[in-house]
């Protein structure tokens, strides 16, 4: 999807002792009330960046909370702005689950490019950014990274494929500043924001998934 100004865009495993000089961890999704009736109820601090027709709802249960899109056609991506270096934090955590896929969808092909869940991380790269985006695909295999067919500043980045885990919660975690230095070559140094997208426009169909716990951690 084509993302306005390229703005996009933890699960905590374990316990862990910081020393004095270690950064925490930053939970990206803390709960807010939105009384704007055009938005839906975000988590706080996030807005939406780009585009329409996929519904957030960030939902407090007995386990906690957690965001659940739904996409009918849509392409609308939320995002949270950062101003951290990626000195002090390098990892992306979260736990997502797919309820349902777009149909057809293709991340590899330009009028089918949708993915039922989708995280971004983005980076200042000079006056320009860059982003990676991690996304779980219909089709495509476990560690294919393409160039998005939308945004040549966008690198998209298999982590989960097909149906095989629909309706379960899946962790994920990875080192996005390997990641950029692998896939872009590029090595940045500030994080200016985290993104999220679930979309099934191209593929004109729906969407569904649900994403939880997503925390920055230090190396």
């Amino acid at each position: 999807m084509l993302i306005n100004s390229c703005f996009l865009l933890a699960l905590i495993f374990n316990v862990c002792a910081f020393s004095e000089d270690s950064k925490p961890p930053v939970p990206l999704f803390v709960p807010a009330e939105n009384n704007n009736a055009k938005e839906s109820i975000l988590p706080l601090g996030w807005k939406t960046i780009h585009g329409k027709n996929t519904d957030y709802a960030f939902i407090n249960n007995d386990s906690g909370p957690y965001l659940h899109a739904i996409a009918a056609s849509g392409n609308r991506t939320i995002g949270k702005q950062l101003a951290l270096s990626i000195n002090n934090y390098t990892v992306l955590a979260w736990r997502w689950k797919i309820i349902r896929f777009p149909t057809g969808a293709r991340e590899d092909i330009k009028n089918k490019n949708d993915s039922p869940a989708g995280v971004y991380v983005l980076f200042k790269d000079g006056f320009f950014f860059k982003s990676l985006k991690y996304v779980w695909s219909d089709t495509l295999p476990v560690g294919t990274a393409i160039t998005s067919q939308y945004n040549s500043s966008v690198k998209i980045i298999v982590l989960e494929t097909g149906a095989g885990k629909t309706g379960q919660w899946v962790a994920e975690r990875v080192n996005f500043k390997n990641d950029m230095e692998r896939y872009v070559g590029k090595k940045l140094s500030e994080i200016k924001g985290v993104g999220i997208l679930t979309d099934a426009d191209n593929t004109r169909s729906r969407a569904e998934a649900c994403y939880d716990s997503l925390t920055l951690l230090p190396q």
